[in-house]
């Protein structure tokens, strides 16, 4: 039998680790449906178009870097609730609207509440867990972040074959996360936050990690929106197919 204290760990831990099913999640949903996007706004510029499944990354910045300033105001769990709230609910709008700039907008407001997620996912690891049971929890949380991008892609790209607004759906995933969070999160967390976000001088011996994921991340959100537009009108596939090609990459 579990323990009422184990049991409590383990969804501790599922909570904490849901947190970076959504991170590729915000781009992933949306990429397969870029062709049937642009058959809706067929008026409007194909750059407009372009910056649908990656404008979220412009306030998704400044947002990471202002969270340590934000905690020292607002209690973390807060931070963590309203940023998932943000996230799920200008996601899902997204599905719902008829005009490309606003579409561009709730894209942005989701970047703004995905912004105040992303420190959490690693932070509460190092809050909560130390040791191996730590190095442990931070691999799988890659792995979730990998997994949640892919199995998104491929539902997105089945979705989009029907409308292009059901992708959308998929960020009502953050419903559930909200829930845990909630629930099973406690109100003391998140003291690693600031700590994780403030600007700190490591040296020069971590350049080489920035800019090797820097390029990583520049290669990911240039595939994302140019392979929907390649397929589609090379003739080699639809949405469907987008969405398996793009999720081989992860």
């Amino acid at each position: 039998k579990i323990s009422e204290k184990s049991f409590s760990t383990i969804m501790l831990k599922v909570s904490i680790l849901s947190l970076s099913l959504l991170t590729l999640v915000s781009t992933s949903a949306v990429s397969p449906a870029l062709g049937e996007i642009s058959d809706y706004f067929c008026y409007s510029k194909e750059s407009l178009i372009r910056l649908v499944p990656v404008i979220h990354a412009i306030t998704i910045v400044p947002t990471i870097f202002f969270v340590g300033r934000l905690s020292r105001v607002f209690p973390g769990k807060a931070l963590l609730v309203f940023g998932l709230s943000v996230f799920t609910l200008s996601g899902t709008i997204g599905g719902f609207v008829s005009n490309i700039f606003t579409l561009l907008l709730t894209r942005l407001f989701m970047g703004f509440g995905l912004g105040l997620v992303i420190p959490f996912s690693t932070a509460l690891i190092s809050d909560f867990f130390e040791g191996e049971e730590k190095t442990r929890l931070m691999g799988l949380s890659s792995s979730l972040n990998m997994f949640g991008g892919m199995i998104a892609l491929l539902v997105a790209g089945q979705l989009a074959s029907f409308s292009w607004r059901l992708p959308f759906l998929i960020y009502s995933f953050g419903i559930p996360v909200l829930g845990l969070t909630i629930r099973y999160l406690p109100n003391m967390a998140i003291s690693a936050t600031e700590e994780a976000t403030d600007v700190t001088s490591p040296g020069r011996s971590i350049l080489p990690i920035v800019l090797s994921m820097f390029l990583f991340n520049l290669v990911f959100f240039i595939l994302t929106p140019t392979m929907a537009f390649y397929l589609r009108y090379s003739g080699l596939g639809d949405s469907r197919t987008t969405g398996m090609v793009i999720a081989s990459a992860n």
